[in-house]
């Protein structure tokens, strides 16, 4: 999958965190202006498994689910999010299919915007939302 593909995708990942708790970004990323997550997958074959079975059935973490995602905590992040850590809405979004021998390790930051200031940030709804680029 082309890098710009998989940025798309993963910048279509709804963040459950409270955008009120964050500052717009203005340059330096900040614990109160950035969430950080890493997305690690390595696809592999299975060992002891039958050739005459179906390839997905043969793959280990042949699909990266949203659930891969782990929130870095940043600065206080850890404490202000405690109760309430910081994640993906929804943990069953297929983001990449792998094949044996591919794998990923990516380091995510979420930033919050408006679309005003980029199309990226365009309203989905009418709070300000956190997008990953």
């Amino acid at each position: 999958m082309p890098d710009e593909v998989l940025s798309h995708r993963l910048g279509l990942v709804p963040i459950h965190a409270d955008p009120r708790l964050f500052e717009f970004a203005d340059g330096e990323p900040t614990d109160y202006n950035t969430v950080v997550f890493e997305l690690r997958g390595r696809c592999s074959v299975k060992p002891g498994i039958s050739r005459e079975k179906p390839l997905e059935d043969r793959l280990e973490n042949s699909s990266v689910l949203s659930s891969s995602l782990k929130w870095i905590p940043q600065g206080s992040q850890a404490d202000s999010f405690a109760e309430n850590p910081i994640r993906a809405c929804s943990s069953d979004i297929l983001l990449m299919k792998l094949r044996p021998g591919q794998e990923l390790d990516l380091e995510l930051h979420c930033v919050k915007g408006v679309g005003k200031d980029h199309a990226k940030w365009s309203p989905v709804c009418t709070r300000n939302i956190l997008v990953l680029i």
